[in-house]
């Protein structure tokens, strides 16, 4: 029989005090009725975001892709920009869940978006109830 295999152990030089979470947001270049939207706000936003966040950030693209609104609707080509970063476990603490979901919403409601997708630790998530737009309070 067998042994169930592992996973080795790794050792290099440097900070080993690293996240292990990944983190993945898809960036759009369209809204869900396949417009333009202002693709570079969103990258720089989100990288200033997760950056600030994380100490770092990544964003690589653009890439190609399709989603669908709905199983019957047709394709939606989009060509997303992918941000890719790593978080301790210690730092997806409620707090900072809260503020990346509010991000998530600003996203998806300013840029016109049927779904806003993030992976988190390889667990796919995707927000499509943005609320309303926060009061200005005046």
């Amino acid at each position: 029989m067998k042994s169930a295999s592992r996973q080795p152990s790794i050792r290099l030089p440097g900070n080993s005090d690293v996240g292990s979470v990944s983190v993945v947001l898809f960036i759009p270049s369209v809204d869900k009725y396949e417009q333009a939207i202002n693709q570079e706000h969103w990258v720089r936003v989100s990288l200033q975001f997760f950056g600030r966040s994380f100490g770092g950030a990544t964003a690589l693209g653009p890439a190609q892709g399709v989603w669908y609104e709905s199983p019957d609707a047709s394709p939606v080509m989009d060509c997303p920009y992918m941000l890719i970063c790593y978080a301790k476990r210690a730092e997806m603490t409620d707090a900072f869940i809260g503020s990346m979901v509010s991000f998530l919403k600003s996203m998806g409601r300013d840029a016109n978006q049927g779904e806003v997708g993030i992976v988190i630790d390889n667990n796919y998530w995707g927000l499509r109830d943005y609320g309303s737009e926060p009061s200005s309070g005046g």
